[in-house]
């Protein structure tokens, strides 16, 4: 069997041809009707029966799927780059199986649950070298140009692989905890597959990684050592804007933990409440947690003070000790802004339509909110309720 680039019909071989080809003209584009009256530029053997080609989604790297293996194909050097082959037992017709998963936003894929490096077919970690019985999921970690792989090992056990992306080397590995066990979460995956979770973990200036997992927060040391394990249950992790305090608010506590469906699929909603720990040693930071008189809507770690909202009003806290600086709470619905001025504060609230300046104890100085003038044209450009956090990376 031989599959031509212009991704033709599979044809048969003669009887006697053992191996079949895969032929590149030009893999990645077509360049006229008549492409596909030519022939092909190269071929290279292969392990098996074709069933498709994939590209691996950050390198580019044309990955055949046969019925016994996947190949890595090296375009440049026109040749075979690597073989891995499949499980019998998990081989399935021409689609993706099980057996295979292309890790988006990374130069690796998966197979049969091992970390393959998709240039060079390197196993950057394996079952049977790292001793782990499956993959769960990964995050790419942009600040560290690195992939956080989690992995259930022996036992139930929890376990954390950072992997560089550059150098595919795994920078640290370390065991985190045993996950208690709730409905519907019980019993082992059917199929080896990833599920690739939100991206949560935050990454300190001095490279500590804040994880979340379920109801527990965790911290991990530059060199991969587990410093402090909490039960929190956050809907919502920041970092103080010096890096040395762990803010959170608070899940909402609901029914769904009773529900067959797993609660990492299920969007945490804020409580009105929030705690902090120290970065390091995980010890609380505050004498009391901060309470809002309802439910958090949002909260924005300002370099100079903790902005908490809730549907009906807001006020400003100390990183330090959690006390709030206002002596009483702005009413105001549906804030979206609160700035520092020579004055004291400016506040922006109804979406972005009215304002009103406060003096540095959070008292109005105006007798009556302004109305924020707009062009029709631009109130599409108006401040959204609630907060959107940006992210620049270098990488």
């Amino acid at each position: 069997m031989y599959l031509k680039t212009n991704y033709s019909q599979f044809t048969s071989p003669p009887m006697k041809r053992p191996t079949p080809f895969f032929a590149l003209a030009i893999l990645f584009a077509i360049t006229s009707p008549s492409f596909a009256q030519r022939s092909a530029d190269w071929s290279v053997n292969l392990t098996g029966k074709a069933q498709q080609i994939i590209l691996q989604q950050l390198t580019g790297v044309p990955i055949v799927q046969t019925d016994k293996a996947y190949i890595g194909i090296d375009p440049t050097g026109q040749k075979v780059a690597w073989t891995v082959e499949r499980k019998a037992a998990k081989i399935i017709s021409a689609a993706e199986g099980y057996d295979f998963y292309n890790m988006a936003g990374t130069p690796f894929v998966l197979i049969n649950n091992n970390v393959i490096e998709s240039r060079s077919g390197t196993a950057v970690i394996s079952k049977d070298k790292n001793n782990y019985k499956y993959i769960d999921d990964y995050e790419v970690i942009p600040a560290l140009n690195s992939v956080l792989v989690r992995v259930t090992a022996s036992g139930g056990m929890l376990r954390l692989y950072l992997i560089g992306m550059k150098d595919a080397r795994v920078a640290w590995e370390t065991d985190v905890m045993k996950p208690s066990l709730v409905t519907g979460m019980n019993e082992e995956p059917e199929e080896e597959h990833v599920d690739v979770p939100l991206y949560t973990t935050l990454v300190s200036s001095d490279h500590h990684l804040i994880y979340r997992y379920r109801k527990n927060l965790a911290v991990i040391s530059p060199q991969g050592k587990l410093l402090w394990i909490e039960k929190a249950d956050p809907a919502e992790v920041m970092l103080s804007p010096d890096g040395k305090k762990v803010i959170t608010v608070k899940a909402l506590v609901t029914g769904i933990g009773n529900s067959p469906v797993s609660v990492r699929y299920v969007t945490k909603y804020r409580s009105a409440k929030m705690q902090a720990f120290d970065l390091k040693t995980g010890k609380e930071s505050w004498k009391d947690d901060i309470k809002a008189d309802q439910n958090i809507r949002w909260a924005d770690a300002h370099p100079d003070f903790l902005t908490v909202v809730w549907k009906n009003g807001c006020n400003i806290y100390k990183y330090t000790t959690g006390e709030a600086l206002w002596k009483d709470d702005f009413k105001g619905k549906r804030v979206v802004e609160i700035q520092p001025n020579e004055k004291g504060y400016l506040v922006t609230f109804e979406s972005g339509y009215k304002t009103m300046q406060l003096d540095k104890s959070g008292t109005a100085i105006w007798k009556k909110p302004q109305m924020v003038e707009t062009d029709d044209e631009d109130a599409d450009d108006l401040p959204e309720e609630g907060n959107m956090d940006v992210y620049q990376y270098a990488k």
